[in-house]
């Protein structure tokens, strides 16, 4: 009898174990779950980390712990309040699978009424099935801007992270040439429309260091912990224009 129970309870041990790691991994790859996102504090100053997987924090340990906008959180300390508005597969390109404009998070980082925005999309739009056109990409990035500037006192271009081939080839296809043309998009709007840039993407070009040793796209610890020192720099740089 003791031995029955013994494998009873060692085949339920490894099916809630099981179960765990589904509901694990569906959170973490899911472009329709998104990071619990409390109010904000009463009187405090509200940050909104727009963005898609690398600001949500995909494939980090605790990533809600460990996502660059908790980070910004523990640094910027208890006046101010800051929120993760990232969502994975997302894309600026309204034609793409995954709009962020559709997403719920879009809604949700509207009506946190925040002070500073920080944008981080248009890594997802570099993949050839999602890319159309530079004008198309160019039309919709300005239309998400204009989009957070008429309620949002500071809105921060932030562009997207390079990416590191492995094994000789870029994971997801993402293009590398697109990309860097897509960052090229995002600090010429930004120019145009006088808004304050964080170049992501040239700051980490090349940096092997800073991302996944499995697909080369995500950034890993040490390149999400660089990503928040330098947001929690470029706020006191906005912070003193």
């Amino acid at each position: 009898m003791k031995k029955v129970l013994l494998v009873l309870f060692t085949i339920i041990a490894a099916a809630a174990l099981a179960l765990w790691v589904t509901i694990k991994l569906l959170q973490q790859f899911s472009v329709n779950v998104i990071a619990p996102i409390p109010p904000a504090q009463a009187g405090t100053v509200r940050i909104a980390c727009i963005g898609d997987s690398n600001t949500y924090g995909m494939m980090l340990w605790h990533r809600a712990a460990n996502c660059y906008p908790a980070q910004l959180q523990k640094m910027l300390g208890d006046a101010y309040s800051a929120r993760n508005y990232g969502a994975n597969s997302t894309t600026v390109l309204s034609t793409g699978d995954h709009p962020y404009v559709d997403h719920k998070v879009f809604a949700l980082s509207t009506d946190f009424a925040a002070d500073t925005a920080l944008i981080m999309l248009g890594s997802n739009d570099a993949k050839p099935e999602i890319w159309t056109s530079a004008e198309a990409f160019r039309a919709d990035y300005r239309a998400l801007l204009q989009h957070y500037t008429a309620t949002v006192p500071t809105v921060i271009v932030v562009t997207p992270p390079s990416v590191i081939a492995r094994d000789g080839k870029v994971s997801y296809d993402i293009d590398m040439e697109v990309l860097a043309e897509i960052a090229q998009i995002e600090r010429e709007l930004a120019a145009e429309m006088g808004l304050p840039v964080l170049d992501i993407h040239a700051l980490t070009s090349g940096q092997d260091a800073y991302f996944s040793s499995i697909d080369g796209v995500h950034m890993n610890q040490e390149g999400t912990d660089f990503l928040a020192r330098q947001v929690y720099e470029a706020l006191n740089i906005a912070k003193s224009t």
